[in-house]
């Protein structure tokens, strides 16, 4: 039987190609939305939080050929996995003004760079009372080169299962350029203060700050205080590369103040530890991990501020 109505005969080549397809096993593969919400992360974080999903702020450039390069990865099938739970929101910072605020919020200064965000909703007011940074990758500006989908299924898987265990990440971006108030409430809430000096278009110390945001460094969340600061931007971070000689980018310094009890005043501030150069997270965790272990354990003879 010959068919003449060339939108049936249209119909059917559709079906029969579908069919060949289905048999040979080749199921369509739904990829991660990168442009349903580009330049709109105002309407993805509200879609996010309606939809109790998590938020990935990709932050581009426009099509410069690294964000490019980033929307291919993102859009890889080894990421299909993450379609149903991720709102992503591919955001020029220039022309989306929630992006810039974001961008802003965030510190972000390099581009293309991922920040994971989820939520964390009163379930009475069903108002947000926290935004949790799950996970952050970005750029790496020395070799210039993004991060590849098997990069980024890698670190987000362990990112994300590290969040949903514990609800926690170390926080490496709320003091960002700001010594003083994070020293504050280290000594107010007798937690340990970490330091890492930094310095502009340093890769050693961009790595390093990326590093930092892996979850192994989850543990530390409730314990410890962490500010990022470039001592040319943040005045008070000058005192501290005085006090102890910081030359060279990236250092980090570890150290806890020690309250009077009857004054509630700094008797004097313990350096507990140091690291100069460009640290993996493993790294800084077991040096993080065997320092104060040897300070709580132990009487050592102590650096301090007083």
């Amino acid at each position: 039987m010959k068919i003449h109505n060339p939108v049936l005969s249209l119909i059917l080549a559709v079906f029969v190609l579908s069919s060949a397809q289905l048999k040979a096993g080749e199921h369509p593969t739904k990829v991660l939305d990168v442009k349903t919400f580009r330049d709109k992360a105002e309407l993805a974080y509200f879609t996010a939080n309606r939809e109790n999903k998590y938020l990935l702020l990709f932050f581009s450039s426009g099509d410069s050929r690294s964000s490019i390069d980033m929307r291919e990865a993102l859009q890889n099938e080894r990421l299909a996995k993450f379609s149903d739970k991720w709102i992503v929101t591919d955001t020029d910072p220039n022309l989306d003004d929630r992006g810039k605020s974001f961008a802003e919020q965030y510190s972000v200064d390099t581009f293309p760079s991922l920040i994971l965000l989820k939520t964390t909703v009163d379930p009475e007011t069903r108002d947000v009372t926290k935004l949790n940074v799950v996970g952050r990758m970005m750029w790496e500006k020395t070799t210039n080169t993004v991060c590849d989908a098997y990069g980024i299924d890698e670190y987000f898987s362990r990112a994300v299962k590290i969040y949903e265990s514990s609800g926690q990440m170390l926080d490496t971006v709320t003091y960002h350029d700001r010594v003083f108030p994070a020293w504050e409430r280290a000594k107010r809430e007798g937690k340990y203060f970490a330091m890492l000096f930094n310095s502009d278009y340093c890769g050693f110390a961009d790595r390093t700050m990326q590093n930092l945001t892996d979850p192994r460094m989850a543990k530390y969340s409730d314990k410890l205080l962490f500010v990022d600061t470039d001592p040319d931007y943040d005045p008070d971070a000058e005192y501290f590369v005085e006090r102890f000689d910081v030359k060279r980018y990236p250092t980090i310094l570890l150290m806890r103040a020690v309250m009077d009890p009857e004054t509630e005043q700094v008797k004097k501030v313990d350096l507990i530890g140091r690291m100069t150069g460009k640290q993996t997270a493993e790294e800084v965790d077991n040096y993080f991990e065997a320092a104060i272990k040897k300070y709580e354990s132990e009487s050592v003879n102590r650096d301090s501020l007083y």
